[in-house]
């Protein structure tokens, strides 16, 4: 087993399930998450800083007009944050 930070293990299972939704043709997909960093990164609110996890946050397994992912983050709480 290979050793991995939270964000490259958050960054890993978005990749598994982008890569899962364009096996099953799916084309728009929400995606919900519970890391700020890896959501805010994705959605391009913030820059990513550690150059390790740019491949991550913008992987090639999605070919152009594949699958249109909406990233939204988790509250503690488990619910739907609005800001």
């Amino acid at each position: 087993m290979d050793i991995a930070t939270n964000n490259e293990a958050e960054y890993t299972g978005l990749i598994i399930g982008l890569e899962k939704a364009i096996e099953q043709g799916i084309q728009e997909l929400e995606v919900y998450g519970d890391s700020n960093l890896v959501v805010n990164q994705v959605n391009g609110f913030w820059r990513i800083k550690q150059s390790h996890l740019r491949p991550l946050a913008f992987p090639s397994i999605i070919p152009d007009g594949t699958v249109q992912p909406n990233y939204a983050q988790l509250g503690s709480t488990g619910t739907e944050s609005t800001g």
